[in-house]
């Protein structure tokens, strides 16, 4: 797998949103549709490499990184409108219009909103293990600028091999793809004269202000003009019916997808893309016809 990774690398992009470098991989196929995936919160675009691989033959595949992770720039204050913005001004720099747009856990809550606020940016979304529990919105913003002003602790580390050694998984899960997670985790870490750290912006979530939206994500989702598809790991935690965040997202994935159109994938937690990619890949070609 990380052979034909390497094999088949994406071609590296920059565009700009609101005074922040924002990066793009693109592995190009012309005259095929487009699929741009949108990764999760504390991770960037190479988590999609693994999929991609089985993807390239037949889609053009762009995967982002959102601001504030990967090689994008980080902000002094994000919300969903620019993550919004970032999504249409890479769909618009790679010229390429309503593309299916896939998104993985926090990465799925980005895509959901932008396609619900403009509902001509995608012909197709698809969601991979993202919680859709309704949550009250608190507009009171304070504490969230209170940690925009604190400086996050950034660890640095001797070598790579040693940042490597120290990256995780949250929600932390049984490790099925060893090289995956080698691999992802390399392209997670910067080299500065201080030594090597992690890219992300540790405060990210502190900075985040909620959405400008008062709808549930489940009145969101059946509101939306496209099909729309849900991949969900049969071991995730935020699908156990054990759980109350569990029964929450349960009951608010069965008031928003059609049965034929979501999918439980064996042996895969909440992070399904590197637990299967194999099958992630093959439930996004289902859910794209």
């Amino acid at each position: 797998m990380i052979a034909d990774i390497y094999h088949h690398p994406p071609a590296s992009h920059f565009t700009e949103v609101k005074g922040a470098a924002i990066h793009y991989l693109r592995w190009h196929q012309p005259n095929k549709a487009t699929v741009l995936l949108v990764h999760g919160h504390a991770a960037h675009a190479h988590w999609w490499d693994a999929v991609a691989i089985h993807l390239r033959k037949d889609f053009d595949i762009i995967a982002v990184d959102l601001s504030g992770c990967g090689d994008s720039d980080h902000r002094i204050q994000y919300d969903y409108n620019i993550y919004t913005r970032e999504l249409m001004t890479v769909c618009e720099d790679a010229e390429v219009s309503r593309p299916i747009i896939v998104g993985h856990s926090f990465g799925g809550t980005v895509a959901r909103i932008a396609c619900f606020s403009e509902p001509e940016l995608a012909s197709r979304l698809t969601i991979i293990d993202s919680p859709l529990r309704a949550r009250r919105v608190r507009r009171d913003t304070s504490s969230t600028n209170q940690g925009a002003n604190r400086l996050a602790k950034i660890h640095y580390f001797d070598t790579e091999h040693e940042a490597i050694k120290r990256f995780r998984l949250r929600p932390a899960q049984r490790i099925r793809q060893p090289e995956l997670i080698q691999h992802i985790a390399r392209h997670a870490i910067t080299e500065t004269d201080q030594g090597f750290r992690f890219k992300l912006d540790l405060t990210l979530l502190e900075r985040l202000r909620p959405p400008d939206t008062t709808h549930a994500p489940a009145e969101m989702l059946r509101q939306l003009a496209i099909p729309i598809g849900l991949i969900t790991g049969k071991e995730s935690v935020f699908y156990q019916d054990t759980l109350e965040t569990g029964q929450d997202n349960l009951l608010a994935a069965r008031a928003s997808f059609k049965p034929e159109r979501w999918h439980w994938v064996d042996d895969a937690a909440h992070h399904v893309l590197l637990d299967q990619p194999r099958e992630t890949a093959r439930l996004i070609k289902v859910l794209s016809n």
